[in-house]
């Protein structure tokens, strides 16, 4: 279930030197024809928190000890049947219904357990990377076993539930940077840029990881190939978000559920020529941009709606957006 990739690969992420330009505007449209891309859904999907996961590989959490109930949505026409099973490597299952469990995370902290729900009728498995946190009451002095962390502002950000504090972070080691949080994610992505220290810790959010994966299957919908996304910024800390120059005290990195991400194919460390207009400008970031607000802006109480920007480049970056999963549009 874990392994280990390259830190330099998964952890440095740089753009190119100041005042350097990429050395060759290269145009995903013109690759079209390449390889499909596959977004790696199940054909079913398993409900956690009010949050739907479609993906063959996913990940969930839950503090030591605590009951964490999953929940399978069947395709329409498995709907009235059962057939479903759960297995886990660590921990209680517990049936609840014919398409319901729950787990009860193994008491050891940062430990990460393999969960694996099954549609024994069609042999369609989906794989969920079990994350058991270091609860957040084991912060001392804004410090999580010495990984400086810092102090959330008080009050929440008009009162709403989602800027509190969270409850648990996800521990990363160096051999756990490859661990899957989606098809096309890792949790060795999204770390804060600083301390550099291990263990890091950084809260859960699977939300966003959900966003990016719409929007990377949505690129490749519209006949621009990328595979991933490159993370400039993942998670901050609050202590970290407090040293850079103009960050906002209540910025969404700090709570775990915001990325500044562009696409990199030929990992150059430079944004891609995404309209194939042959350069790099900030409409490549525009075509992020309108995927990003197409989805915020959808019915239904999209639980995915968040904060989204565009950025030009400038000496230090390319062309990026911003994107979160706040629960309310901000633009």
């Amino acid at each position: 279930m874990i392994t280990a990739l390259a830190l330099t690969s998964l952890l440095a992420v740089s753009g190119p030197a100041p005042g350097l330009a990429a050395p060759e505007v290269r145009s995903l449209v013109a690759d079209r024809a390449d390889t499909a891309f596959d977004a790696g859904r199940a054909g079913f999907r398993v409900v956690v928190r009010g949050v739907e996961i479609p993906y063959r590989v996913f990940h969930v959490s839950a503090l030591p000890g605590e009951d964490l109930l999953l929940r399978v949505l069947p395709p329409e026409e498995r709907a009235r049947r059962g057939g479903y099973t759960l297995r886990a490597g660590a921990g209680t299952v517990r049936r609840r219904g014919p398409r319901s469990w729950s787990w009860t995370a193994p008491t050891r902290e940062g430990s990460v357990h393999r969960l694996v729900v099954t549609d024994t009728a069609r042999a369609d498995s989906m794989v969920l990377n079990g994350f058991v946190l270091v609860p957040a009451r084991r912060i001392e002095n804004g410090r999580l076993d010495g990984y400086r962390l810092g102090s959330f502002p008080t009050p929440a950000y008009r009162g709403l539930r989602q800027y509190r504090p969270p409850r648990g972070y996800l521990q990363l080691t160096p051999d756990r940077v490859g661990v899957r949080l989606s098809p096309h994610f890792t949790l060795g992505q999204f770390p804060c840029h600083r301390p550099h220290r291990w263990p890091k810790y950084l809260p859960p959010g699977p939300k966003m990881v959900l966003k990016l994966e719409r929007m990377l299957q949505e690129l490749n919908e519209r006949g621009i190939r990328a595979t991933g996304f490159t993370v400039m910024s993942g998670y901050r800390s609050p202590w970290y978000n407090t040293r850079l120059l103009g960050r906002p005290r209540y910025s969404r990195h700090i709570y775990g559920d915001a990325a500044d991400v562009f696409v990199d194919e030929d990992e150059d460390g430079y944004m891609d020529d995404l309209d194939g207009d042959g350069r790099v400008t900030i409409a490549d970031a525009e075509v992020l941009f309108g995927i990003a607000d197409a989805i915020d802006r959808e019915d239904g109480g999209n639980p995915l709606t968040g904060g989204l920007w565009k950025y030009p480049e400038t000496s230090t970056h390319p062309p990026f957006v911003h994107v979160d999963t706040r629960g309310f549009l901000a633009r």
